[in-house]
């Protein structure tokens, strides 16, 4: 999948006059919602940002024309205050990430005919493993490189990140510069144990689960449209 670069259904890439003439009440937005962050040494900052939009084009490529899905342009930044002791990291505060999306939603929805619209959220595990490794395999391999992993290279037990980061309760602050969470930036499964193959599977399966997604937002529309047709007495 890592040929997906071409942009047919970009909103961005529409005229300005063809908006309204392709896009009605039915169409989907899709909206990738990424990061700026590292990655550990063997992933880029933009990792997340280049798995939602990826994946956006990959669902604009199966459900494109069936759900009428517009993919918007991604949002390059979100919260990562865990991941600021690193270079190269950006994180918005809870106002302003909430704030930014708020206006971007409003934006869209009041200069489209659209009235739906789907988040991608581009962060599919804690970080930096084999998970989301294998995802960036599958969709931008070129920008992998696991060979800067240091050798001995070994993560702490998983245990600490259910007390610390996962179980119920549990919240911020935690930083990914921790050495009972991670090392070099990395938390979680050994990203040395992924393959382009995982990340094609993962992908297939997620690309499974949104067509319901889709599907009910679909049937949702469907019904609050029979709804407001309907004689009132």
């Amino acid at each position: 999948m890592t040929g997906v670069l071409s942009r047919p259904r970009h909103l961005a890439r529409l005229k300005a006059d063809q908006v309204a003439a392709r896009l009605t009440e039915r169409s989907i937005l899709c909206l990738p919602l990424g990061a700026l962050e590292q990655h550990g040494p063997h992933l880029p900052l933009d990792t997340d940002t280049v798995i939602a939009e990826r994946f956006s084009a990959l669902l604009a490529e199966r459900y494109g024309e069936h759900h009428d899905l517009w993919i918007l342009p991604p949002v390059p930044y979100g919260l990562s205050h865990e991941h600021t002791w690193s270079p190269g990291t950006v994180s918005l505060d809870i106002a302003e990430f909430t704030g930014y999306l708020t206006r971007i939603v409003r934006g869209h929805i009041t200069s489209t005919p659209a009235r739906r619209l789907l988040v991608v959220n581009g962060r599919p595990e804690i970080h930096a493993g084999a998970r989301e490794t294998s995802l960036m395999l599958a969709l931008a391999s070129q920008d992998v490189d696991v060979l800067r992993l240091r050798k001995g290279w070994a993560l702490p037990p998983v245990g600490h990140l259910h007390t610390r980061v996962l179980d119920r309760g549990v919240t911020w602050p935690w930083s990914t510069d921790a050495p009972e969470l991670a090392v070099d930036g990395v938390m979680g499964s050994d990203p040395r144990s992924a393959s382009a193959e995982f990340g094609e599977a993962l992908l297939s399966s997620a690309l499974r689960a949104a067509g319901d997604v889709l599907s009910a937002i679909a049937a949702r529309h469907s019904r609050d449209r029979a709804q407001r047709e309907a004689p009132c007495c």
